[in-house]
């Protein structure tokens, strides 16, 4: 769930309205073709039902006819064709020859055809590129919630190298996120549309609200402010309970803060071991955040058919190691434990 879930139905949505906005994409007045020759071209683009050959006409229209009044319609077939055909190198193409060969596309248009470039470019894992084209779609809508909503978890997971360029990326992704944020509150504030569901509407509520709490955990956590990355986890994860990848990610970040309680108490034993006291207490809080810890990880093996094949094993590996560690060098009743947990789960 999550991030994908969120962005596909975002996706739908805005390409449902693009699809509505293409006929009208350029001008009022039907486009008309100056050739005989032209005519046919686009006749046989528009008649071909086979996606393969419908592409290679579009594009075989586009080389031939560059002038065409029809170049908007015949780049838009072309889109279609190479989205059915899942060529995402060929749609980011197409849209770029679209977007500067014609310049006085409408706005809504452009921003069909943006989203369309962004979906490809992360389905091409360039994230540079998602990121790039983000940045233009939102020159044209600063609101435009899908690309907010995607902004707000690709930028905490592509950091710069300098601590300086990471805080800023950091501190702006914070700032997309609240505005989506908002942007959220205000689409779940309107009247649910007739032809949708209570429950569609209440699922759509909930991942909503859950992208943007997993998206502020990232942000939180690569920020090192920890205690604010778990309370957004746990936002996340009371919304849907089978989160098991913002259960993994609070687990790391109660890790973290143990962690640096146990190096705290190192410390504190080397410079002044005759006071107890505060050794004590630090134990204590070492304890408590040691076990949040692997009571998150036996979350994710318990939910191991909701999460990657990595962050199941990446658990198990974070919860041995705390387990030996609390358990005497012993790994009995771990696996009670993760079936316990994986109970309450159930029962909630």
């Amino acid at each position: 769930m999550g991030q994908k879930t969120v962005i596909a139905t975002l996706l739908v949505f805005s390409l449902t309205i693009f699809n509505l906005n293409t006929k009208a994409g350029q001008a009022s007045k039907p486009p008309q073709a100056k050739s005989k020759a032209e005519y046919d071209a686009y006749y046989e683009m528009y008649s071909e039902k086979d996606m393969g050959k419908k592409a290679r006409l579009s594009d075989r229209f586009l080389r031939s006819f560059p002038n065409s009044e029809y170049s908007f319609s015949a780049g838009m077939i072309g889109l279609r064709a190479n989205r059915a055909l899942g060529r995402h190198n060929e749609i980011v193409r197409i849209g770029e020859k679209i977007l500067t060969d014609l310049p006085q596309t409408k706005i809504k248009s452009k921003i069909g055809i943006l989203t369309q470039m962004i979906n490809s470019y992360q389905q091409l894992n360039n994230i540079k590129k998602t990121v790039a084209i983000s940045d233009r779609l939102l020159r044209l809508d600063p609101k435009h919630l899908p690309t907010l909503l995607r902004l707000s978890s690709v930028l905490p997971l592509v950091l710069p190298d300098t601590p300086e360029e990471q805080t800023s990326q950091l501190k702006r992704a914070l700032d997309i996120t609240f505005r989506a944020k908002e942007q959220v509150n205000i689409y779940l504030n309107r009247p649910k549309p007739p032809k949708v569901s209570d429950s569609q509407w209440e699922k759509s509520r909930v991942n909503l609200l859950s992208q943007i709490h997993t998206a502020l955990g990232a942000i939180y956590f690569y920020q090192k402010d920890f205690r604010l990355s778990v309370l957004e986890y746990q936002r996340a994860t009371e919304l849907v309970k089978t989160d098991g990848t913002s259960f993994y990610k609070m687990g790391n970040s109660y890790l973290y803060q143990a962690e640096a309680i146990s190096e705290e108490i190192t410390q504190v034993a080397q410079s002044n071991p005759s006071d107890a006291s505060v050794g004590n207490e630090k134990l204590s809080q070492y304890k408590i955040l040691r076990d949040n810890a692997i009571e998150s990880f036996a979350k994710v093996i318990a939910l191991k058919n909701y999460v990657p094949t990595e962050i199941l094993e990446a658990a198990k590996t974070n919860i041995e190691r705390l387990y030996l560690h609390k358990n005497n060098n012993s790994l009995v009743g771990l696996e009670a434990l993760i079936l316990e947990v994986g109970q309450t789960l159930n029962s909630n």
